[in-house]
This record gives C-alpha cells, sequence and structure tokens, in this order.
C-alpha cells in the first residue's frame, strides 16, 4: 500500500471516530438537556403555582366564609359602627372584635394584613389591620370603578359576587380579595347583598421571604418589566408571572429563579463523557504520530534538508522509492533548476526596475526644481500634474489644481475662450511660441507667462496630452513698460519746457494789452480768452512735468479709513450737488499701511472725480476698504455708464481721454502712484451699468 494511502486511511478512522464521538456527545447533549430543562421547568411552575393558589384561597375562604352572615348584613346597614351580637345585644366592634368578629389575630390566622367592611354607600363601616401605622384605613384604588367592574348588578352567582386583584401601595404589592355581604340563607349569591367585604395580604419581604422557604425558589418582586430569561447551559430555571390589578393589567411582576441541581448533574456527567471521547481521540493520534514518524517524517526530513540547502543531493536517495517521495525529490530537482533560472531574472529585472526608478526620480527632480510653471493636460485638455513652481507661482496646491481645465487656472477670465482655442489648435499641431497671457494669482497679483507647448505621446505614437512651459514675463513686460514711460516722460520734459516759454511771451503779451484803455469790448474779449487759455495750457505742462518727474516719496503708517474719508468729506457736498450720493462701507478695524498720505489722497481724488464724471445724470459712489493677508484693498464703485472692453486696456495710458476737457494723465499719474508704492490698481466695469476701481496696497505688518 503507498503511504499515501496509509496515510488516508488512519486519518479517516481518526476523523471519522472523533466526529461520531463528538456529533453523539453534542446531539445527546442538545436533546436530552433541553427535554430534561423542560421537564424540570414545567414541574417547578406547576409546584409553584399550587402554592400560589393555596396561598390565595385562605383569603379566598376568609372573603367567603364571612360575607354570608345575617349579623354581617345588619352591621354593613349600622350607622354608628355597631355589631349585633347573636344574643341580640349591640356591642361596639372595636371591643367585641377580639374574639367574636375580624381581629388581628384573625387576620393572623388567613395570613391576611388587612380587612374592610363597606356599606354600599361605599362608606367604610370598619377597618382592621395588623400593619401598625402602615396600614391603609380605605383601599387605594377607585372602589367605585372596581365594584362596577368585578360585581354588575345584572349578575348574580359566586362568579359574579367575587373578586380578585392586586393593587400599589407604599410598603409593596397588595393582594385583595373581595366579595358582596349576603343573607345567611344566601351562601350561593343569588338575593339581594347589603355591602362589600375585602381583605388584603401585603406581598412584603417577610411574605416573599415565606414563599421563598415554601417553594425553594428565589422570587423577586418588581413593579417595572424586566428581561428574565433561563439558561438551560447552566440549569437556570426562570419565570415570570404577572400580578393582575381591576383593570386586567398587571400592576407588577414577580420573577422566579432556581438552580437545578438535575441540570448540574446531569452536565457534570455530559462533561466526563466528553472527557473520555477526547482521551480516546488522543491515544489514537498518539499511534497516529508513531506511524507517520515511522513512514513519513525521515523521508520529509531529507526532502526539507534539500530546500534548506537549496541542492538536490540529500534527496536523490528517494528516486529510488516505490511511494510518492520519489515523485517529489523528482520534482524538487526541477524546482530548484528552475529556480536558479528565475533569480537569475529577478536580479535583472530588479537592476532594470531600480536604474528606471532613478531615473523617474532624475526627471521628478528636473520638474520640480524648474524655475518654470510645468502642467501636463490629458486628452481632454485637463491638468494631469503641475510642478512646484507652478503651485508656488499660483497660489494653489497641486490636489487644487488637478482636475480643472488649464484657462480656469492659467488664464483670465476675458481671455478664457481664446486660451481653449489655442490649446485645441495645439493638440492640432499648432505649437505655442512665446505666447503670452495675463492672468491673477491667488493673492490678486497680476503676472504674465510667456507659453510654450510640446506634444505628450505614449509608446504608441499616440498623443494623449500636452507639456506646457510657462516662463514669468511679468518683470520683462513691467521694463518695458518702465523703459517706455521714461522715454515718453523725457519727450513730455522737453516738450513742455519748448512749449512753456512761448506761452508764457504770449500770456504776458496778452495781459498788457488788456490794461490798454483803446481796446474795444470784442478785442478785450478775445484778449482775455488768450489768457485763460494760456494758463489752461501752463496747468496742463505743469501736470505734464509732474508726471515725467519722479516724486520724492514721504512715507508714514496711515489708516486707510481716516485718510479716503477725509478725501470724501472734502468732495461729499460738491458730489451732492449733482445728485450724486456717496456710501461708506469701511472695515471696522484700522487698515493700515506705509504711504505717502498727500500722493495717496490725490489717488483717491482722482478716481473720485472720474466716478462724478461717468454719472452727468446723478447716481451712487460706494466707497469701501477691507484687508486680506497681505493686502489692504480699496475700492470706489459708481452706477455711471462703465467703460467699453476697447477703452479698458487703454485707460492707464498717459493721454488717452473720452472726456471733451479731459487731458488723459489722471489715471496715469494715479497708476504711477500705486506701482511706486508697491501696489497695484485695477478696473473692472460691465458697460452701462459701473465701473469699479479696486487699489491694492501693502498692508502694514
Amino acid at each position: 500500500m503507498r503511504i499515501r494511502t496509509k496515510s488516508t486511511v488512519f486519518l479517516l478512522v481518526v476523523l471519522s471516530i472523533f466526529i461520531l464521538g463528538l456529533g453523539f456527545y453534542m446531539e445527546f447533549k442538545k436533546t436530552e438537556l433541553l427535554s430534561l430543562f423542560k421537564d424540570e421547568t414545567r414541574e417547578t411552575e406547576e409546584g409553584f403555582d399550587k402554592i400560589l393558589a393555596i396561598e390565595s384561597n385562605t383569603l379566598y375562604g376568609f372573603a367567603y366564609d364571612y360575607t354570608y352572615w345575617d349579623e354581617m348584613v345588619s352591621f354593613a346597614q349600622s350607622e354608628n359602627g355597631v355589631f349585633k351580637a347573636p344574643d341580640g345585644q349591640q356591642i361596639d366592634v372595636y371591643e367585641y372584635g377580639s374574639n367574636k368578629i375580624i381581629s388581628e389575630s384573625g387576620l393572623d390566622i388567613f395570613k391576611a394584613n388587612a380587612a374592610w367592611v363597606y356599606n354600599l354607600d361605599l362608606s367604610v363601616v370598619y377597618f382592621v389591620s395588623n400593619l401598625g401605622d402602615a396600614g391603609p384605613e380605605e383601599i387605594p384604588a377607585p372602589l367605585k370603578e372596581i365594584i362596577s367592574e368585578c360585581f354588575p348588578k345584572e349578575k348574580t352567582g359566586l362568579e359574579n359576587r367575587f373578586c380578585k386583584f392586586f393593587i400599589n401601595v407604599p410598603e409593596g404589592i397588595m393582594e385583595i380579595h373581595g366579595a358582596t355581604i349576603n343573607k345567611g340563607t344566601d351562601e350561593a349569591r343569588e338575593g339581594e347583598y347589603y355591602g362589600y367585604f375585602f381583605v388584603g395580604r401585603l406581598w412584603g419581604k417577610d411574605y416573599i421571604s415565606d414563599l421563598e422557604d415554601v417553594t425553594g425558589i428565589n422570587i423577586e418582586l418588581s413593579r417595572e418589566r424586566k428581561t428574565f430569561k433561563p439558561d438551560p447551559h447552566k440549569g437556570v430555571i426562570a419565570f415570570s408571572r404577572g400580578l393582575t390589578g381591576w383593570e386586567g393589567s398587571p400592576v407588577a411582576h414577580i420573577y422566579m429563579s432556581k438552580v437545578s441541581d438535575v441540570i448540574l448533574t446531569y452536565q457534570k456527567m455530559a462533561k466526563t463523557f466528553l472527557v473520555y471521547i477526547l482521551l480516546f481521540s488522543l491515544t489514537v493520534l498518539v499511534v497516529l504520530g508513531f506511524f507517520l514518524s515511522r513512514f513519513i517524517a525521515a523521508p520529509m526530513g531529507l526532502i526539507s534538508k534539500a530546500l534548506e540547502q537549496e541542492d538536490s543531493a540529500p534527496a536523490r536517495g528517494l528516486l529510488k522509492d516505490k511511494s510518492e517521495f520519489s515523485e517529489i525529490s523528482r520534482l524538487i530537482s526541477m524546482f530548484l533548476e528552475q529556480r536558479n533560472v528565475l533569480v537569475s531574472e529577478i536580479k535583472d529585472r530588479e537592476e532594470a526596475e531600480r536604474q528606471l526608478r532613478e531615473s523617474k526620480k532624475f526627471i521628478e527632480n528636473v520638474l520640480e526644481t524648474a524655475k518654470s510653471v510645468i502642467v501636463v493636460l490629458d486628452e481632454g485638455l485637463k491638468i494631469r500634474t503641475v510642478n512646484r513652481y507652478a503651485e508656488k507661482f499660483i497660489g494653489q496646491s497641486r490636489s487644487q489644481m488637478i482636475g480643472k481645465a488649464w484657462e480656469e487656472i492659467f488664464s483670465s477670465a476675458e481671455r478664457k475662450k481664446e486660451a481653449k482655442k489655442l490649446l485645441e489648435e495645439s493638440l492640432k499641431g499648432h505649437r505655442l511660441v512665446g505666447h503670452e497671457i495675463t492672468l491673477t494669482t491667488k493673492s490678486g497679483e497680476e503676472k504674465t507667462i510667456s507659453w510654450y507647448d510640446s506634444e505628450l505621446i505614449n509608446d504608441k505614437g499616440k498623443t494623449i496630452g500636452i507639456v506646457l512651459l510657462g516662463y514669468d514675463a511679468t518683470q520683462i513686460k513691467r521694463a518695458q513698460e518702465v523703459q517706455r514711460l521714461v522715454q515718453l516722460g523725457k519727450l513730455v520734459s522737453d516738450m513742455a519746457h519748448e512749449v512753456n516759454n512761448p506761452l508764457m511771451v504770449i500770456s504776458g503779451r496778452a495781459q498788457l494789452l488788456t490794461m490798454e484803455k483803446e481796446w474795444n469790448k470784442n478785442t478785450e474779449e478775445g484778449l482775455n480768452i488768450i489768457f485763460e487759455q494760456c494758463a489752461r495750457a501752463k496747468a496742463i505742462i505743469e501736470r505734464l512735468l509732474k508726471f515725467s518727474k519722479e516724486s520724492k516719496k514721504e512715507l508714514e503708517n496711515v489708516d486707510l479709513n481716516e485718510s479716503l474719508d477725509f478725501v470724501v468729506k472734502i468732495l461729499e457736498h460738491q458730489f451732492s450737488l449733482q445728485d450724486i450720493s456717496i456710501v461708506r462701507k469701511y472695515a471696522p478695524d484700522p487698515v493700515i499701511t506705509e504711504v505717502d498720505n498727500k500722493q495717496i489722497q490725490e489717488v483717491f481724488m482722482n478716481i473720485l472725480k472720474n466716478s462724478s464724471e461717468a454719472m452727468p445724470e446723478g447716481g451712487t459712489i460706494t466707497v469701501s476698504t477691507s484687508k486680506s493677508d497681505t493686502w489692504a484693498i480699496i475700492e470706489i464703485e459708481d452706477t455711471g455708464k462703465g467703460i467699453t472692453d476697447e477703452n479698458m486696456g487703454r485707460i492707464f495710458d498717459p493721454f488717452f481721454t473720452t472726456k471733451e476737457m479731459g487731458t488723459g494723465l489722471g489715471l496715469s499719474v494715479s497708476y504711477g502712484i500705486v506701482k511706486l508704492h508697491g501696489g497695484d490698481l485695477k478696473y473692472t466695469s460691465i458697460p452701462g451699468k459701473g465701473v469699479t476701481a479696486s487699489i491694492f496696497l501693502p498692508l502694514f505688518e
């Protein structure tokens, strides 16, 4: 017989014996234990119920005997609480009661604690109790409803003239038995009744203790419903009974529990039987272990040694064996040969993966340390990833940008369509070479990026996205703008000096001529016009000179709330004459920045005047201040005619104006002052609805 067959037979025998014994034990335990437990529970409940019935019958007998008695009928009808003895003598019941009627000792005979006699008007005729001051002089329950429910007048017979119920009293639960008082000849209770007799038993600690002694059961009385379950495995028999009130629902519950000696003895025997089964199984396993050690352990040791040394030599002797170990030895030899080949291939692959990881890490380092914005887009022109410089440049984290459209992040609102179209053309092969796009970063700065692109191609030659490289061209643009302004300023300065001298001569001569008296009125008016226009030209030249020269800043800490409000108060009356109202929305806390207050107030003055001139029919100007993490922000909003998209790009150009008498220098000068203070001036407009001028100045720390 082959070794595998031998092992299989032994294992099946041992396993079958063990399963059979265990199955027998479990089935025996399950069926016999439950059956035994049910029998024990039934017998316990039946015995307990019989004892309760006996206890209850004592009160029933008490009520039965005392309620078909002619003297009790007379007593129930008496008005002065006097009992008429059989010899006709009227005796006070409390003096006579100790021997003849109901006394405390009489209560003890029936295991009762209180008795009441009521007349038909439900007045107490007699009360006795052995509870001392704790005994209730009247039944603490709605007696009228109880009598109506228990003693229906339209029905007769014993079943309709007796009642039993439980009530709550301060000392616990009281069992009440009641009956109608009938004549001595009416034991069947078929005739008229003349009063009511009730007896009560207090279910207190003493009575419960007596019941426990009689029944041998632990008893717990509770007004609340509890979860009370038996436990067959621990031999705990548990059941409950409701103590029903006069309305038919339980007013309390008694919970009985008892540990069954029979169940415990049975479980002990079952455990002993289980130990025998386990000992038998262990003996069989020892025998099987010896067999396996003899016929299996030795060959397995040689196989383990071959595998441990990674050499098939120790197991070669098993090749001549007629058992399965011969096949195992052959398989080990093949396995070790293939293993050596796989180990060599794995080492080569690990080396290739290491080089790939290093190359990937190098490329990632290049991208992350590059001082340019690098953005990778997928086929849908959604952002797949960005480098660290792009995060810092835009002011958003990589996770915030991934998955969004490129133009949503890296383009201004008005140029989104243009930016998206450029990318769509890029997918078709039209490359971006230095295309400049202006955007606003998270911090509110306006930046210009010069973009270059390249296709992202997979190993199959398919375009799967775009790689965008952006250079910050903001400083170059600013340098170009400064250079242009410097050249323009020099030109303006030269022109102003050249024009100013002839104007002074013309103005002086015109003044002298106006002093002559021989001129007629028309000539004099003409000379005055020349003088006035020369003065106007001089004012323009002074503004040109101011524009062309760099002014000196006198920096100080300024609360922009106060500075702006100062200018507003100067212009407020003048604006009100033009039917223009000013609404103030200042920050609740001071907005402090380090500026030249006079220059900044000139900016406020220029912008406010522009707003008023944009509302010839009147309107509202709203001035507000606020703070971000790094910026003090002033916004001046009007309800004028607005600025067209065509003119918006030129509003800061010197000499550009849409006003008939304007010079085109107000916003240029204001823009220069704000930039000189390290800030920014931006205009937004909806044509026909108004303009908002936003001034950003560095917040003082």
